[in-house]
C-alpha cells in the first residue's frame, strides 16, 4: 500500500501576517522618504520674520498693539494704608482716601518706588481728640487697565530686540497721550519715575496730561511744598513736549503755579479746573471769574501765539428758585476748560456734550442770567 504524501497548509492568519508586515515596512520607508524630503525643503526655503515684513505692514501692527485713545499711568501704594490714633481727626478727603485706595496690581519689580510720609492736620473741631494719621507707606506706579474698557498696550515689544524696541517706542510716546493720574502727595514722584524707567520716552514722549485727583495743596489740609513742583518742572523741561495739560480741584495756590509757569511753551495744552460753588460759600461768579483768569493766566504761559477763551461745563446743577417746592442748598458742580487738544490749533477745546452742558460767553451775563445758564 502505498504512503500518503502529507502536504501542510499555512494557516490564513499566518500569511496574513507577512502581507501586514510587508505593508507596515514599505509605509515606514515611505515617511522616512517624505520625511527627508520635507527636510530637504525645509532647510532650503527661507523664513519670514517680522522683520522681514515691509515697513508700512509693520507699522500698521504697531498701531493695532500700542495706540490708545489715552494711556493713563496711575499711582498706588504697594498694600492697603494703615492708620495710627484715631481716624476720626484726619479731614474727610483723607480719610476718603483711606478707605478707598487701590493697591498695585502686581508686586514692584523693575520699577522705580517712593516711601510717601503722609501729613496730617487735626481738625480744630476736634482738637480734644488724640490725634491720628496715615503710616508712611511704600507706592508706586503702573498702567490703569481696572477702569478702561480699552485693551492694554503690548508694551512687551520692547523687550524682542533693539530694532523693534526702538520701532515700537518711537511711535509708542509720539502718538499717544500720557495721562498721569495721581494725588498731590504723588504727583512728583509718578511722572518721574515712569520716565527714568523707559529712558526711550527722554527722546520721544510727546504730550503728557497730569490730572491731580485732589484738593491741591495750600487748600484747607494741605501743605504747599514747592520743592517737588520744582523737581518736576526740571524733568519736564527735558522733554520735547508738543502738548502738555493738567487738571486740578480749586486753584492752586500762586506760589505753586509759579513753579511750573515757565515750562512752556506748547504747541497745544488744556487746562481743566474742578470747582464746586455752594450757596452761603462765596459768590458764584467771583468764583468762576478767578478760576477764568487763572485759566487764561495759565494758557498765556503756555501758549506762544493765542489766546483762547475759557469755557464753562456744568456737570451737576441744583439751583433753586424762591418758588420751589422742594427746598435744597443750592450748589453747582463745574468745570473751567481753555486751550487746545493736541492737534488742534485755532478752536477752543472739544467738549462731548453727553458729559455736561456747556456754558459760553458766560463772563457777560449778568447775575440772574447766569444761574438761569447754569440750571
Amino acid at each position: 500500500m502505498a504512503k500518503r504524501k502529507c502536504t501542510t497548509t499555512v494557516p490564513a492568519k499566518d500569511s496574513n501576517h507577512n502581507i501586514d508586515a510587508t505593508t507596515d515596512g514599505q509605509r515606514k520607508r515611505f515617511r522616512s522618504t517624505e520625511e527627508t524630503t520635507t527636510g530637504n525643503a525645509e532647510a532650503t526655503s527661507p523664513r519670514t520674520s517680522f522683520l522681514d515684513l515691509p515697513g508700512e505692514i509693520r507699522n500698521q501692527i504697531y498701531e493695532l498693539a500700542l495706540l490708545r485713545p489715552k494711556i493713563t499711568i496711575v499711582s498706588r501704594s504697594e498694600k492697603r494704608l494703615e492708620v495710627w490714633g484715631d481716624v476720626d481727626t484726619l479731614s474727610d478727603d483723607l480719610r476718603a482716601h483711606w478707605r478707598t485706595t487701590q493697591v498695585l496690581s502686581r508686586a514692584v519689580e523693575r520699577r522705580t518706588s517712593w516711601e510717601i510720609h503722609p501729613t496730617i492736620v487735626r481738625k480744630k473741631e476736634l482738637s480734644g481728640l488724640s490725634p491720628g494719621g496715615i503710616k508712611p507707606f511704600l507706592a508706586s506706579y503702573e498702567l490703569d487697565s481696572r477702569n478702561t474698557k480699552e485693551d492694554p498696550p503690548v508694551v512687551g515689544l520692547f523687550g524682542v530686540n533693539r530694532q523693534i524696541r526702538e520701532e515700537a517706542a518711537s511711535m509708542f510716546f509720539l502718538q499717544n497721550t500720557f495721562s498721569f493720574k495721581t494725588r498731590w502727595e504723588h504727583f512728583n514722584y509718578t511722572p518721574r519715575a515712569f520716565i527714568s524707567d523707559l529712558p526711550l520716552a527722554f527722546k520721544w514722549l510727546r504730550s503728557v496730561h497730569l490730572l491731580l485727583d485732589c484738593k491741591p495743596p495750600g487748600h484747607r489740609d494741605y501743605p504747599a511744598d514747592t520743592s517737588k513742583v520744582v523737581e518736576l518742572a526740571d524733568t519736564i523741561k527735558q522733554l520735547q513736549l508738543r502738548h502738555f495739560g493738567i487738571t486740578v480741584h480749586r486753584t492752586p495756590v500762586p506760589l505753586w503755579f509759579d513753579s511750573i509757569a515757565t515750562i512752556g511753551p506748547f504747541e497745544s495744552t488744556a487746562i481743566e479746573i474742578h470747582g464746586h460753588w455752594q450757596e452761603g460759600r462765596g459768590d458764584l461768579k467771583e468764583d468762576l471769574m478767578q478760576e477764568s483768569n487763572f485759566c487764561e493766566f495759565v494758557c498765556s504761559k503756555w501758549l506762544a501765539n493765542t489766546s483762547p477763551t475759557p469755557i464753562i461745563r456744568v456737570l451737576r446743577s441744583t439751583l433753586r428758585r424762591a418758588e420751589d417746592l422742594v427746598p435744597s442748598t443750592p450748589h453747582v458742580r463745574y468745570v473751567v476748560m481753555c486751550g487746545f487738544l493736541p492737534g488742534q490749533t485755532s478752536r477752543n477745546l472739544e467738549i462731548d456734550s453727553k458729559r455736561g452742558k456747556t456754558v459760553r460767553d458766560w463772563k457777560d451775563l449778568s447775575d440772574e442770567d447766569l444761574v438761569a445758564a447754569l440750571e
